[in-house]
């Protein structure tokens, strides 16, 4: 697999048990999984989804636990490279 110019090999059963991972979440865990990619803290979460913050916090909680991530950057990370979520356009271009 190349990424990023690097070619890297990967363990099918790993990129299947990542697959299973982003399949568990539930679609408002995937929405909220969206805006973090985005970039988005948590009162934005909440507004754009019409949500408490504690729900937002829970919710990414649940996100976190069911990825095996530590941190919403991590989540974010692994969405984007390997559970086929895409940043939206003004993301990548902040990032270069």
């Amino acid at each position: 697999m190349m990424y990023g110019g690097f070619v890297f090999s990967v363990d099918v059963s790993l990129v299947e048990e990542v697959a299973e991972r982003f399949e568990s979440l539930t679609p408002a865990e995937r929405a909220v999984l969206h805006l973090i990619i985005e970039g988005k803290v948590d009162n934005a979460i909440a507004r754009a989804r019409n949500a408490s913050v504690e729900t937002v916090r829970t919710q990414t909680g649940r996100i976190l636990s069911k990825l095996g991530v530590g941190s919403r950057t991590a989540a974010a990370v692994l969405a984007v490279t390997l559970g086929g979520f895409t940043p939206p356009l003004e993301t990548i271009l902040d990032w270069e």
